[in-house]
């Protein structure tokens, strides 16, 4: 490799099946207003969700610096499609889309929730996104010597409309209940973002 430069790209598509619900579930469609009247905590599960898939792909470079010393700098990106959004109660007062934006009934209290009749509504929907980009550059000690030593550095960046996979307060620095009627409105920094990453072994 000394003097050249070598170039790798490499593609990979994971395509993960959806969760197959109980047929009385399916049956109940996407209202939450058909879930069952009880004061009690309940479940509800989109009937027909998207077929959930993630995306990923690098590019790298590697070459021989001077005194033989490998060097690998590459990009790593992946991309989710109708990824799980989960939220603790989806039962809540809904807004009202005006050209300001949201709007919630006023003053608190005087809205109606698509279900008065029930409790907590624990809700999963299969339209969350994710994205991931970030540059990773490697270096290693030259091979043949006694000390042996890597050092990697990674410069990234995570955005999705909803980290947790369980509930929406899977982390600390979580929504607990994040708005599931827009997704927008909760696309950001991922709850696990790590946007410096530094590692040397030896």
């Amino acid at each position: 490799m000394d003097g050249k430069a070598c170039f790798r790209v490499s593609a990979i598509l994971l395509i993960c099946a959806p969760l197959f619900l109980p047929r009385n579930v399916r049956a109940g469609g996407r209202k939450l207003a058909q879930a069952s009247t009880t004061a009690d905590r309940q479940a509800y599960f989109e009937p027909h969700p998207h077929r959930n898939y993630v995306m990923q792909w690098n590019l790298t470079v590697q070459r021989t610096l001077p005194l033989g010393i490998p060097m690998q700098l590459g990009y790593v990106g992946s991309r989710g499609v109708h990824n799980i959004f989960r939220v603790t109660d989806a039962d809540i007062v809904l807004p009202t889309l005006t050209p300001r934006g949201y709007l919630w009934p006023s003053p608190a209290g005087s809205g109606t929730r698509p279900n008065p009749n029930a409790g907590n509504i624990n809700a999963s929907f299969w339209e969350g996104d994710s994205y991931y980009d970030a540059l990773v550059l490697q270096v290693q000690s030259p091979v043949g010597q006694r000390f042996q030593a890597t050092g990697s550095y990674t410069f990234g960046k995570s955005i999705d409309t909803s980290s947790g996979s369980i509930g929406g307060g899977e982390y600390s620095n979580a929504i607990t209940n994040p708005l599931w009627f827009d997704t927008r409105l909760t696309r950001g920094l991922s709850d696990f973002n790590i946007q410096f990453a530094l590692r040397i072994s030896f």
